[in-house]
């Protein structure tokens, strides 16, 4: 993602700052372009596998929609690859039924072509507004009442780039269709979760759809008002753990795009910088020390991915001394599997989803 960032400032001649040119990443961007592509060849090789639900502790997942997502941002051919299609097909059949299926959905139909799908991230959003708990926060989710979402096929763009990205997705020349809250969530529920649903709602927010003020105001104060001393956070309260690494930096990318949408300066907010301080002093990549894991890293690519968010969202080339791309970029290559998967070693470790949330490092 961040690449792909450069490559549409450099296209469209907006001003690069000189630490933001290619050069002075400090990584080769070809040996990251074939490690992209070496990403995409693994998650398309056994797609009626890779597009079966399997079981977790507690609930249910399929990665349709993050395979979705990391072939959309893969660039290349990647949209262009029948097993696209496939995937794509695959992830607008389904119900809604999880808070990460609706987030990454929007997600990937936001960067791939937002006009043709705009009824889908309609979807999205309306699931995202109506699932919002009463403190604030997310928790996995629940069916609602949607429509069935039909393709404008009339809809017509400029759709360029490597990627097939629309270009011109700027959500400030459209016109807004404003959503409404219908229903709630449980009474709370944790912060990966919440941290998704933000994600999915900026997404939909850039694609035309307002989302209600008050539901930027109650998931900037769940952020907030759960932050621990330390200036970190934690996933969720009633397994009373310490701060952990992917957990805060989800927390500095919550807490910018809430701002950003309740037009609020986040620049010097004080929840920030408590998290910049935490996030510097214990940066590393891949290890994510969590609490109820006994202290044991786990979700390490979780945490890689959710780096590249904060630094993204907030603006920063660094934390602290660390150059947060060029580590991780270094240690991705270095750690890419010969069939081009990535796998955490932990028990949490997931070789499609690894190898989705590496790739959208990159």
């Amino acid at each position: 993602a961040f690449i792909v960032a450069l490559a549409f400032a450099l296209a469209t001649a907006a001003p690069l700052r000189a630490a933001d040119a290619p050069e002075n990443l400090g990584v080769d961007l070809a040996k990251v372009g074939a490690a992209i592509a070496k990403g995409t060849n693994f998650i398309c090789k056994d797609l009626d596998k890779n597009l079966k639900p399997y079981k977790e502790p507690g609930h249910g997942q399929c990665d349709d929609t993050l395979i979705l997502y990391a072939l959309v941002k893969a660039g290349g051919n990647s949209t262009a690859r029948p097993e696209f299609k496939k995937v794509l097909d695959h992830c607008l059949e389904r119900k809604l039924s999880k808070t990460y299926q609706a987030a990454v959905l929007a997600m990937a139909l936001e960067a791939y072509n937002p006009g043709v799908y705009k009824g889908h991230i309609q979807n999205c959003a309306q699931f995202l507004i109506d699932n919002q708990c009463t403190n604030g926060q997310w928790s996995y989710g629940k069916e609602v009442s949607l429509p069935t979402p039909s393709l404008d096929a009339g809809f017509t763009a400029s759709s360029g780039g490597s990627g097939g990205e629309v270009v011109m997705r700027n959500s400030n020349t459209r016109a807004k269709t404003t959503m409404k809250r219908r229903g709630s969530g449980p009474a709370e529920g944790d912060n990966s979760n919440t941290q998704y649903a933000l994600l999915g709602l900026r997404a939909c927010e850039d694609a035309g759809f307002k989302v209600p003020y008050d539901t930027w105001r109650k998931a900037l104060h769940a952020w907030v008002s759960t932050q621990h001393q330390d200036g970190g956070w934690y996933y969720a309260a009633k397994y009373k753990e310490g701060s952990y690494p992917s957990m805060s930096e989800g927390g500095i990318g919550s807490i910018v795009i809430c701002m950003h949408f309740l037009q609020r300066s986040w620049k010097s907010a004080p929840s920030l910088n408590r998290a910049y301080t935490y996030v510097s002093n214990r940066f590393s990549i891949p290890d994510n020390p969590i609490g109820r894991h006994k202290g044991q890293s786990a979700h390490e690519y979780y945490h890689i991915y959710a780096i590249e968010r904060a630094g993204m969202l907030a603006d920063r080339e660094n934390f602290g001394p660390h150059r947060w791309y060029k580590k991780g970029a270094e240690w991705l290559m270095a750690n890419q599997r010969g069939d081009g998967s990535w796998l955490s070693g932990r028990d949490m470790g997931h070789p499609v989803r690894d190898t989705c949330f590496a790739m959208l490092f990159l």
